[in-house]
């Protein structure tokens, strides 16, 4: 494993520095040292991209932020700031309600406790503050995110256990674990031992690590420590300015922008910044906050200083509200040139699915079939390849916190390829006897003597297919677009990558085995390279066709990014999947139960799985309603109910939770269950809460049937 470029990049070039102005070979050897220790990622996990710009906030996953005494407490600092603190409060549980994952570093505890025990700090031990304080506080946030509907943990840290190789390793697990529990950790640094010593002797060098000092320090290091996205340094002004704010000749930085291989914190964007004093409760300082900044934006963790006083500080730069000082990196002049190049490589790609795309078209339908036969039977030849690859996926999707339903598609395995490869001859089987569909005559109209007009189908051209987590999404759309003689320029989501990877390898080896270009599918591997596309500057679009295939929020992104473009090339894209099954009066018991089980419990993470099951009023009396709960909860269903299901059947289910959300998209093993009088309120009900995705009847009444299949469509 390899450490982020920027640090490398950066720890090159202060080593180098170094060993200019000192020679000493102790000193030399101690600063490889700390060079090893970053390489082999004991302190750091991996981070592959970092979010550069405000727009690209709204992709963090993994979040940090770190609230600081003046935040917490109020003006007196006597007492906590219970307003504030509900609101930031009620911002992370969105985030997390989100699909996020959040850790708050809290500051405050000795302040807080300095109250409960007299106020008289010299009566009182500072260790006796915080730990009075620190219960106070944590006491306060358990319950305030218990009403958001989120449980808490508490960690209390010191800098052995970042430096301590098996103690960081032990916690960080335990991290990890908690976010994905969906459990908020609140961390402090452990006031009540002698800590601050610890920090002096563990790092009498700040050439790579800064020293854990304060809450600062502390959560730059952890976001790092654990790949966060996002970091935010929540304080009691708006954010950095060129002097105290409350001097004339101080300006406020919107920007932080940074220098690679720029080691000073007193010069920003060329300005000189003169610090101001830390606040009266604090530890740190907003020389402390930049500092800790400089040195986790250079690690790959992007970072926000922002007040806490003001309204949705935290979720208005989640939505790219230019909020507070974000710190971001000046490209140098060699990394603009490998820009242009990467600009200039994602467009060829483009490019050349373009042309391959008359290649498609001009060949026969039997080559087309021909090669997606070939793939078939490449996915099952080498199948421990790529089961080794997604392992890999798997792995770092687990370390990144990916939710379990993201994870569940993410995974393959011997019977998701193998359905795999009997879907993709099933679909080389149609090419060969219907062409792919292309070429074939839907109208001829006789428009004069000896004129006639065909009306024939053809290509669309290059379609972009843009998903998220599932790898064996390649295969299957890549054998659409060949069969249909389309060009592809294929992004998958980052989680996938390596299972992606050498699926188009084989996707590439079976056209070319087939005589046809193994262009005609190409692969973006990076977020950047669909904006590079999409606003290429061209007489034409370089596609035709945008799908995206994915989550809503991602759907949302990609038009928009369209529609900024503004190159008119049309979105096909299709969000959530609120599927329904509705159990009429006239069903067979028995196919029921089988397919209500099977709709949800197969393939939970699947878009198309059931979310909702409609029952028809009369089995509450049947028993079907009962045997159908008591089927789905046999298979680890945690079952809902529906306002009318409570009203009605609540002696039945009298531990069943009522539903928060009609309209849930579960993803796992979660479903509702709700009444219904009728055929016609069923149909209104999946009109109401349904997607249009994919929803289904069950009944032996073949009237019924074709009615609602034409009110449903």
């Amino acid at each position: 494993m390899v450490i982020y470029p920027v640090v490398m990049f950066h720890m090159a070039h202060s080593l180098q520095k170094f060993l200019y102005k000192n020679p000493n070979p102790q000193n030399v050897l101690s600063h490889l040292g700390r060079l090893q220790q970053l390489r082999s990622c004991t302190h750091s996990q991996v981070r592959f991209y970092i979010l550069s710009t405000r727009d690209e906030l709204k992709d963090a996953k993994r979040i940090v932020i770190k609230l600081g005494s003046a935040v917490v407490t109020k003006s007196d600092r006597n007492c906590l700031a219970l307003g504030r603190l509900s609101t930031i409060v009620e911002q992370i549980s969105d985030l997390c309600h989100e699909g996020r994952q959040c850790t708050l570093v809290t500051s405050g505890a000795v302040a807080i406790g300095g109250r409960r025990l007299a106020t008289n700090s010299g009566i009182s031990s500072r260790g006796a503050r915080a730990a009075v304080g620190m219960t106070e506080m944590v006491s306060v946030y358990s319950q305030l995110f218990k009403h958001c509907g989120l449980r808490t943990a508490v960690m209390l840290l010191t800098p052995v256990d970042f430096d301590d190789v098996r103690r960081r390793e032990y916690w960080t697990k335990a991290l990890i674990d908690l976010m994905d529990h969906g459990v908020v950790p609140i961390i402090n640094t452990n006031d009540s031992v002698a800590w601050v010593e610890e920090a002096s002797s563990v790092h009498p060098d700040p050439l790579s690590v800064p020293p854990l000092r304060d809450n600062d320090s502390l959560a730059a290091r952890l976001a790092c420590l654990v790949a966060s996205d996002l970091l935010f340094l929540v304080s009691d002004v708006e954010g950095v300015y060129t002097a105290p704010p409350n001097s004339p000749d101080a300006r406020f930085l919107s920007e932080y922008v940074l220098n690679r291989d720029e080691d000073c914190t007193d010069c920003i964007n060329g300005n000189k910044v003169k610090f101001g004093s830390s606040s009266k409760v604090g530890t740190g300082g907003m020389q402390s906050k930049v500092a800790s900044a400089v040195w986790a934006v250079r690690q790959g963790t992007s970072v926000v200083v922002c007040h806490g006083n003001r309204p949705n500080c935290i979720t208005d730069v989640i939505r790219g509200v230019p909020v507070g000082t974000f710190f971001t990196l000046r490209q140098s002049e060699e990394s603009s040139v490998k820009t242009q190049e990467v600009n200039s490589s994602a467009e060829q790609v483009a490019r050349d699915a373009r042309l391959a795309s008359v290649d498609l078209h001009a060949a026969p339908s039997e080559l087309r079939s021909k090669a997606i036969d070939t793939l078939s039977e490449l996915i099952m030849s080498k199948q421990a390849e790529i089961l080794s690859e997604n392992t890999n996926d798997i792995r770092a999707a687990e370390q990144a916190g990916i939710p379990i339903a993201l994870k569940a598609r993410l995974q393959l395995s011997p019977g998701k390829l193998q359905t795999l490869s009997t879907g993709l001859r099933q679909i080389a089987t149609q090419t060969r006897e219907k062409k792919g569909h292309v070429g074939c005559l839907l109208e001829r109209t006789r428009l004069a003597e000896n004129l006639v007009l065909d009306k024939v189908t053809a290509p669309i051209g290059v379609l972009m297919v843009i998903f998220e987590s599932r790898p064996d999404c390649l295969p299957q759309i890549a054998a659409l677009s060949i069969a249909t003689a389309n060009g592809l320029i294929a992004k998958p989501g980052s989680e996938a990558l390596r299972s992606v990877r050498i699926l188009h390898k084989l996707i590439k080896q079976a056209l070319t085995e087939s005589g046809l270009p193994a262009t005609a599918v190409g692969l973006l591997e990076g977020r950047q390279d669909v904006q590079r596309v999409l606003g290429a500057e061209t007489t034409e679009p370089l596609v035709d066709l945008i799908i995206p295939r994915g989550s809503s929020q991602m759907i949302q992104t990609v038009r928009a990014a369209a529609n900024k473009a503004g190159t008119g090339v049309p979105v096909l894209g299709h969000g959530s999947g609120v599927c329904h099954v509705y159990v009429d009066e006239c069903a067979d018991p028995e196919k029921a139960i089988r397919i209500v089980t099977d709709s949800k419990c197969n393939y939970p993470a699947a878009c198309n799985s059931m979310e909702t099951l409609l029952v028809h009023q009369s089995h509450i009396k049947s028993g079907l309603l009962e045997r159908l709960s008591k089927c789905l909860g046999d298979n680890g269903v945690q079952c809902f109910g529906g306002p009318r299901l409570i009203q009605l059947a609540s002696d039945l289910f009298p531990s069943l939770k009522p539903v928060d959300n009609m309209s849930c998209e579960y993803g796992d093993l979660r479903c509702l269950i709700e009444i219904v009088e009728n055929v016609q309120e069923a149909v209104k009900h999946i009109a109401t809460y349904g997607s249009s995705h994919t929803d289904a009847i069950i009944t032996e009444n073949g009237t019924k049937k074709q009615s609602s299949y034409k009110l449903i469509i």
